[in-house]
């Protein structure tokens, strides 16, 4: 008899608690629920330089692209090498993007002749248009150059060419 009370009393108190919650829990009939909004994803700063309208830092929302980061900075000055750029590329925190003008090669950075496009070979002093599409041209059939002599191979390329944009050009791996 004593087992048959203590299950009835384990029975009320374990009604008694699921009420209690029951009732903390519910919704309080014209008591307006309060929605709130989706948590904001983080964003990212990016530092935009070079032959941009207003060069600085800009914060973006995540999943931002290098159009973005530009479209932030003012645009593109007349001068950008836009061929320069993958203006679709994903933008992560901290990145610097870095817009080179046209005819922007210093000794400090150099164009890399495995990875121009034939835009930016044009822009090399001493090289026609003709000579650049030639280099993408080898480049595609041959693969990646392994030093600056290599150009000598190219048609249209001769040592005359090579000296003049040695200085301005440089063999990346």
């Amino acid at each position: 008899m004593r087992e048959v009370f203590r299950c009835a009393i384990g029975f009320v108190l374990g009604m008694l608690v699921a009420g209690v919650i029951w009732l903390t829990a519910r919704e309080r009939p014209g008591v307006p629920v309060e929605l709130r909004p989706a948590p904001t994803p983080w964003g990212v700063t990016v530092h935009v330089v070079g032959a941009v309208a207003t060069p600085g830092v800009y914060s973006l929302p995540e999943g931002a692209r290098v159009a973005d980061a530009i479209a932030a900075a003012g645009g593109l000055l007349t001068t950008a090498d836009e061929a320069a750029l993958n203006l679709a590329a994903r933008l992560e925190d901290g990145q610097q993007v870095i817009v080179f003008s046209r005819a922007e090669f210093t000794g400090h950075s150099r164009l890399d002749i495995n990875r121009a496009t034939v835009d930016q070979l044009d822009t090399l002093p001493g090289l026609s248009r003709a000579a650049a599409e030639n280099i993408v041209a080898y480049r595609q059939v041959n693969g990646f150059f392994l030093s600056v002599e290599d150009l000598l191979e190219v048609p249209g390329i001769g040592p005359a060419t090579l000296d003049s944009i040695r200085d301005w050009i440089t063999v990346e791996p």
